[in-house]
Parts: C-alpha cells; sequence; structure tokens
C-alpha cells in the first residue's frame, strides 16, 4: 500500500500563497484605517472650529483655540473659560498652533492641514455672508 502525499515544497507553497491572500487586505484596511481617522479628525476640528464661532458671536466674546500636538488636545479658553477636546493620537494637525476667533465670530482665513502615516486632507476655512465655509 502507496500513500500519495503532498511534498514538503508543495505545501510551503501552497501555505506562501495563503499567507499572501490573506496580508494584501490588511495592508490595504490600514490605509483605509488611516483615511477614515484623518477624514474624522478634519469633522471634529471644523466642529469645534464652528461651534465656537457661534459662542463668541452670541456671547460677544473673543474666544482662543491652541492646538497642542504632545497631547493631542485642542484648547478652548476666553477669558475663565476653558475646556479640553482630544482628538485621535495618530492624526497630526498643522498650521492650528493658535486660532483666534473675534467677538463677532470671524477668523483670518487659513488653511489646516491633517496627516496620519501617508493620508492627508485639508480643510481651507473662510468666513462668507457670517458663515464659516469650507473650500
Amino acid at each position: 500500500m502507496s500513500f500519495q502525499a503532498f511534498t514538503l515544497i508543495e505545501t510551503c507553497i501552497t501555505l506562501f500563497i495563503f499567507c499572501l491572500i490573506f496580508t494584501i487586505p490588511t495592508i490595504n484596511l490600514k490605509g483605509y484605517q488611516n483615511t477614515v481617522k484623518v477624514h474624522n479628525t478634519r469633522r471634529q476640528v471644523k466642529a469645534i472650529i464652528e461651534n465656537y464661532s457661534r459662542y463668541a458671536l452670541l456671547k460677544n466674546k473673543a474666544y482662543w483655540l491652541t492646538y497642542n500636538p504632545d497631547s493631542h488636545t485642542i484648547s478652548a479658553s476666553s477669558g475663565n473659560e476653558f475646556k479640553e477636546y482630544s482628538i485621535d493620537k495618530d492624526v497630526v494637525v498643522k498650521d492650528m498652533k493658535i486660532f483666534k476667533i473675534n467677538s463677532s465670530g470671524r477668523f483670518t482665513p487659513r488653511t489646516i492641514v491633517f496627516v496620519c502615516h501617508d493620508k492627508k486632507q485639508q480643510v481651507n476655512l473662510q468666513m462668507m455672508w457670517g458663515r464659516m465655509i469650507d473650500e
């Protein structure tokens, strides 16, 4: 009686192909996760700016938004008011160290860049007709 079986080389080749098939989607998943992190952080920061623009107008107070890259937080302050917001630790926010919103809810136009590994998005903020727009 003789048994037919795979040789060691055939088994190694088959194993290699299966590993390759399961590794490729994992690599693509990481890229997708980074894209989602950047997009969500962009939306979060934009919402913070919009909210404090409204608060400034309603309360007739100027607000300062400060990004701290070490703790990955955005601080909002005005006089004795202070609030801190955490953002994703993998995302770096560029060009937002100090962001001033005056008492009428307006701010100077600027571009804020969000980077997470190889993924990058930007938001161009300006005021038009009393509303914040994102180009």
